[in-house]
């Protein structure tokens, strides 16, 4: 992920060079910025057959291995259409990233450590952007060269990392399905362990007897299930959260803000955003062991609504004059608050669940259709806020904002189950309803 969010910051240093040496217009600049959330859906539909039928591991691989050839190419070359298409890679790299690595975290993590393990995400999100800030004195061509030693190092992490344990009781791997999972866990989850064989050793006899038209309608079936439609439901409000808390628009117009906000912007004042924002994350990792998630969400959330509306009254009285007293400091203070509202929680927790609460059995397509909807409103709030910057304010765009946050937290946290140190397979029965129904049994008895 740390790969993904240079990718992300990275026009930041290529647009201004880039337009130096080879005079680009509009069309050729928002091309180049976009095309990465243009490939995104691709390296979703792709990942997920891929991560069926030859696993996480191999899947992980191939992605390394893409991200570092485009990022080598890109410090090779000069040409626009050449940049395009290395962009374009990346572009499906993240895609792929956004579905495996909730994924990957979720089936190796301890329920006990799987939060904060989840948390290393938004982490590596924030050290990544920090990174491009920081090294923005050189070349796009150095940072290039260094982005692909980093994903280079992925390589390698990944080509000695065991394949998930989910994956190999899922493909009737049972011994060394136990083997890994011993491997990764304490020896007190092994209940867990066969809990999971037992289950997936029942479905793998269903398929056999399954005809394709069962396999068809059951796919259509799928859609009924509560511990299918409660979570993408669920996961449709959290992306509604990460999107609309205005951290990518952060991102994408630090300029337009802060000029408003502040008044003047230097590389120190976003470097030290950056900084907080890894803090940010830091906190989030230490609070998610702390906190149940329930009460992480709401609290976190809150922080975040009220950032933007303080910060949406404090531009409205700067831009009409009407603050008797102002100093830059105040923005400056403003700003770091609104940054580590989103920094702590918003962006953090939807990471989290999101390789919480899916089905084994349908993880895989659960995930895409959530990245969907995400890259859905990615497109949607990227093409819609310079004209409701135009329209209503930078001010008005930030109430905006804080009501749709607003609603994804209502709706959130009628849906959310508490999942903090359960299984999986636990918070997977407890949507079913199965857990509600075990309790009412043992209180009958």
């Amino acid at each position: 992920m740390l790969s993904g969010s240079q990718v992300m910051t990275f026009c930041y240093v290529l647009l201004p060079q880039l337009n130096a040496v080879s005079h680009l217009n509009d069309e050729q600049a928002s091309w180049i910025a976009s095309i990465n959330g243009i490939a995104l859906p691709i390296g979703l539909l792709v990942t997920t057959p891929i991560m069926n039928k030859y696993g996480r591991k191999p899947t992980n691989i191939i992605r390394a291995i893409l991200i570092t050839a485009a990022w080598t190419c890109l410090s090779l070359t000069t040409d626009y259409y050449v940049i395009l298409f290395c962009r374009f890679l990346q572009g499906i790299c993240l895609g792929c990233a956004a579905i495996l690595v909730p994924v990957l975290l979720g089936e190796y993590a301890s329920p006990k450590y799987r939060g904060a393990c989840l948390t290393t995400i938004a982490i590596s999100i924030s050290l990544g952007v920090l990174s491009i800030h920081t090294l923005s004195f050189l070349t796009w061509h150095y940072i290039s060269i260094i982005c692909a030693a980093i994903s280079l190092l992925n390589i390698i992490i990944a080509i000695f990392s065991p394949e998930s344990p989910s994956f190999l009781a899922k493909k009737g791997k049972y011994d060394e399905c136990r083997r890994i999972f011993n491997w990764l866990r304490y020896p007190n989850e092994v209940q867990e362990l066969e809990k999971m064989i037992q289950i997936q050793m029942s479905a793998v006899n269903r398929k056999k007897k399954e005809s394709f038209k069962k396999i068809v309608r059951d796919f259509f079936n799928m859609w009924k299930k509560k511990e299918v439609y409660k979570p993408l439901f669920l996961m449709f409000h959290l992306h509604i959260i990460n999107e609309w808390c205005a951290a990518n628009v952060h991102d994408a117009f630090t300029t337009y803000i802060y000029k408003r906000v502040i008044g003047d912007i230097e590389i120190s004042l976003l470097i030290s955003t950056d900084i907080l924002r890894a803090l940010s994350a830091v906190c989030a990792f230490i609070i998610v062991r702390k906190l149940k998630r329930r009460l992480m969400l709401l609290l976190t959330v809150l922080l975040n609504i009220i950032s933007l509306l303080i910060l949406s009254i404090y531009v409205y009285l700067k831009m009409n004059s009407l603050l008797s007293f102002d100093h830059p400091y105040i923005g400056v203070f403003l700003i770091h608050f609104y940054v580590f509202s989103f920094s702590s929680g918003c962006l953090v927790l939807p990471n989290i669940l999101s390789g919480e609460i899916f089905p084994l059995q349908y993880r895989e397509v659960c995930q895409i259709i959530a990245q969907l909807f995400f890259s859905i409103n990615l497109i949607i709030n990227m093409k819609t806020a310079l004209q409701m910057f135009n329209v209503l304010e930078l001010y008005g765009s930030l109430l905006v904002y804080a009501g749709l946050v607003t609603y994804g937290l209502l709706i959130s946290l009628i849906i959310l189950p508490e999942t903090k140190d359960k299984t999986l397979q636990d918070i997977e029965e407890e949507f079913k309803g199965l857990r509600d129904r075990e309790l009412s049994n043992l209180l009958i008895d």
